[in-house]
């Protein structure tokens, strides 16, 4: 099929407007914050900066005290500093969230960085 000079430029508007949709639903799935009093240890993980000895120091603290009134609370938690808390504000919630991830959002699990990663030691793979 041949196409004309006037079709080229309504194919590229198309297929730009698929890839942002495709983009806005990818990242849709995240866009639901973390409850914090309630999400396991794994669920937390997905914020930036919570690795598995991070999640497993608030569920302790949570188990302890109660659940989180406040994310002053968190922020008291041994380990998690400033920048965490940035992350633990943007991708956390104490009234409300997921405290348990669907598959599409285990799929699109944010990359960690490095310094997280080292943080909390190797992580096993599975072969």
């Amino acid at each position: 099929m041949k196409y004309s000079m006037m079709t080229l430029p309504a194919r590229a508007a198309k297929t730009a407007l698929v890839l942002v949709l495709v983009s806005v639903f990818s990242t849709a799935a995240m866009a639901e914050k973390i409850n914090l009093n309630t999400a396991d240890a794994e669920t937390m993980q997905y914020i930036p900066g919570i690795g598995l000895s991070k999640a497993e120091k608030i569920i302790e603290i949570r188990d302890q005290a109660g659940k989180f009134a406040t994310m002053d609370e968190i922020d008291a938690v041994p380990g998690i500093g400033e920048r965490t808390m940035l992350d633990i504000r943007k991708y956390g919630s104490l009234d409300s969230g997921v405290s348990v991830l669907t598959e599409e959002m285990k799929a699109n699990q944010p990359a960690r960085s490095a310094s997280s990663a080292a943080e909390d030691g190797p992580v096993a793979s599975s072969s």
